[in-house]
Formats: C-alpha cells, sequence, structure tokens
C-alpha cells in the first residue's frame, strides 16, 4: 500500500462496482472504492456512528469536495472524508 496518512492507497483487489461513483463506508477506518481503487482514511471516530445527521453531513461534504474535483471523484471523496473526521 502507500500510504499519505491519514489517507492510504490499497492496491489489493478491489471488487467491480456497477456504479463509476464511489462507494464509501466511514467510521475509525473509512474505506472509499470506485471499483478500481481504494483509499483507506485513518483518522474517523467510532463516536460519528451514533451521531444523529453525521452521515447526512458527510454526504453535504462529499458532494461539496466532487463538485470542486469532479475528473477525480474518488480522491475527492477520500479528502472529504480525511476533513470531516
Amino acid at each position: 500500500f502507500v500510504s499519505l496518512y491519514p489517507i492510504t492507497l490499497i492496491l489489493d483487489d478491489t471488487p467491480s462496482l456497477l456504479s463509476p461513483s464511489p462507494y464509501c463506508k466511514f467510521g475509525p477506518l473509512s474505506q472509499v472504492t470506485d471499483g478500481t481503487r481504494v483509499l483507506a482514511v485513518r483518522n474517523g471516530d467510532a463516536m460519528l456512528t451514533l451521531i444523529t445527521a453525521a452521515g447526512c453531513a458527510l454526504t453535504a461534504l462529499i458532494a461539496g469536495f466532487v463538485s470542486a474535483a469532479a475528473h477525480d471523484p474518488l480522491t475527492a471523496t477520500a479528502h472529504a472524508l480525511a476533513v470531516f473526521g
């Protein structure tokens, strides 16, 4: 893997997706994939999964990042996760 703390590129096999849009799950170790690459963001907090509307706020932040960097939505999503914490 290649590490740019807190974002890590994992070079393992990744399941293919039906959509070119990134898929992410978040928590203490958040992961984002586009079906080819997987990025891990290691600065999350388990408590965020218990906070009402944290996912909605994260989705809005991701939308802003992706709109600013539409040429690379995977990296934009990973950076939004890193900022969100």
